[in-house]
């Protein structure tokens, strides 16, 4: 009996050494030869050995910024008359202008968070527009409700945003990756806002007058800034992967306005101030972007990296205007800025 137990051990052991021979050599077979990688899959999150440390990007701007409470006059209302008929409104000419954008970040070595800076610059300067006029029936907004022979308006602003945020991307299954990020934002504005009118001359408005109403607002803020990105790789290999993306993020800014609306008559050859005001207020943020992109790796992930997108964007200051707000019942109307966006990234 003993020894036909001795016999089963050892079959048993030579079996078991035979097994994990063949299985460590498959394995060898295996490791030798090269892994393919899925079609498409997020990228792969930096903070490694050789690993890109430092970001930086660049963007163009190709935006169209517009604004509540900027009507300049409405139409086809004849105060002399006790018949009026539906007319029209007229509003500053809304222009596409180019702007830029710059940002830095570096990857720090706990976990891969990402820490990211980037300044926003926008300029639109537009020169003066004409807007239609109808015989006794035009009507300035800004003024007294005289009738009009000749209006015409310009509308400038500069808006400049600069960010600071923490941000950390993981994976949401094999395609999709979503970024968290937080931090502050700042954004500093100004704005112009004149309109030159010449009233109607008649026997009934014989001491009317022609002048420019110039008005002015200067405004700050600075507050918490929460956001997220999701980007959906559709396609992509070992170097190369192409994505649909879509962010979101929002702010609450405690902001300081100054306006100021001044009045010159050209009959009078004479400057009045009407109104100067500095208020404070919590204002809100929101900006959304999509699109498509390109992300490449230079000699493989542990080297460089290179990322191409092109999305739409759009940010929306709520409460923004106060040059009417100041001096009417009139609630503060929001700030609209809207367009392309071309951005590219480097990280080495």
């Amino acid at each position: 009996m003993v020894s036909f137990l001795k016999n089963r051990f050892c079959y048993f052991a030579v079996s078991a050494l035979s097994l994990t021979t063949a299985h460590g050599a498959s394995d060898s077979s295996m490791n030798s030869s090269p892994i393919e990688r899925p079609r498409a899959l997020p990228p792969s999150l930096y903070g490694h050995a050789g690993d890109p440390a430092v970001l930086a990007s660049a963007a163009y701007t190709y935006w169209t910024a517009r604004e509540d409470n900027l009507l300049v006059s409405y139409s086809n209302f004849n105060v002399l008359s006790e018949n009026t008929n539906q007319g029209f409104s007229s509003y500053p000419t809304w222009n596409t202008f180019s702007g830029f954008k710059v940002a830095l970040g570096t990857i720090l070595p706990h976990d891969a968070w990402e820490l990211c800076a980037e300044f926003t610059y926008f300029v639109a300067n537009r020169p003066f527009t004409n807007h239609n006029i109808l015989p006794n029936g035009t009507i300035s907004t800004w003024s007294l409700d005289l009738p009009l022979n000749s209006i015409s308006s310009q509308w400038n602003n500069w808006l400049y945003r600069g960010d600071i945020d923490l941000r950390y991307t993981f994976f949401v299954g094999n395609y999709l990756s979503l970024t968290t990020l937080g931090g502050l934002a700042s954004v500093f504005g100004d704005q112009t806002f004149n309109i030159t009118q010449s009233p109607f001359e008649s026997d009934t408005f014989e001491n009317s007058t022609s002048g420019t109403i110039h008005a002015t607002q200067w405004a700050w803020g600075i507050g918490p800034h929460l956001g997220f990105e999701s980007d959906f790789a559709f396609y992509g290999t070992s170097q190369n992967q192409f994505s649909f993306f879509f962010q979101g993020g929002g702010s609450i800014l405690l902001s300081q306005y100054q306006t100021t609306q001044q009045w010159t008559s050209t009959s009078a050859d004479a400057d009045f101030l009407l109104n100067r005001v500095t208020l404070y207020a919590d204002t809100p943020l929101l900006e959304t972007m999509f699109g498509l992109r390109w992300h490449t790796f230079i000699d493989g992930r542990d080297a460089a990296s290179f990322l191409v997108e092109l999305g739409w964007e759009e940010q929306v200051i709520l409460g923004y205007n106060y040059l009417t707000a100041t001096i009417s019942s009139i609630p503060p109307g929001n700030y609209y800025m809207y367009g392309l966006t071309l951005r590219a990234q480097i990280g080495f």
